[in-house]
């Protein structure tokens, strides 16, 4: 993935994380203005109240200062791709936040089936979890070109 591609993906997860996803409407036109975009993905979150929660009453993340991390244009940097799965991965400028992106179909679709809602319940029920904080989720809810390639 190219530079430009990167920095044009950190802009789509900043914009999406200051975004109200209800205020969202999915339109025919829509679709059609965002369908050759190579370099922008337009980008929602996910469950944004579900994410909150365990931020704010599970891991006691200071919402002001979560938001802080991504507000700055230069505040999601690019670490490249890594691994074998062809995510990409992101940080905050302070290195706080990790941001990896799912790619495939099969694997977004995946997490929101069938593990978002035991991966809440057990992030809420175990003091101590080994599994990684997972602190917001955004999806492209419209299809593009650019994601294609």
């Amino acid at each position: 993935m190219g530079s430009r591609r990167q920095s044009a993906l950190g802009k789509s997860i900043r914009s999406a994380l200051f975004r109200d996803p209800n205020d969202f409407n999915r339109t025919t036109t829509g679709h059609i203005q965002v369908l050759f975009s190579i370099y922008y993905i337009e980008l929602l979150r996910y469950a944004d109240i579900l994410f909150q929660r365990l931020r704010n009453n599970v891991w006691q993340i200071d919402e002001n200062e979560y938001l802080e991390c991504f507000s700055a244009a230069d505040r999601v940097k690019s670490m490249g791709d890594l691994g074998f799965s062809g995510s990409t991965f992101f940080s905050t400028s302070n290195s706080k936040f990790l941001i990896k992106s799912l790619p495939r179909h099969f694997e977004h679709s995946f997490f929101r089936r069938d593990l978002l809602q035991p991966y809440y319940v057990h992030m809420c029920t175990k003091p101590d979890p080994l599994l990684v904080w997972i602190t917001d989720y955004v999806f492209a809810p419209y299809v593009t070109i650019g994601s294609l390639l």
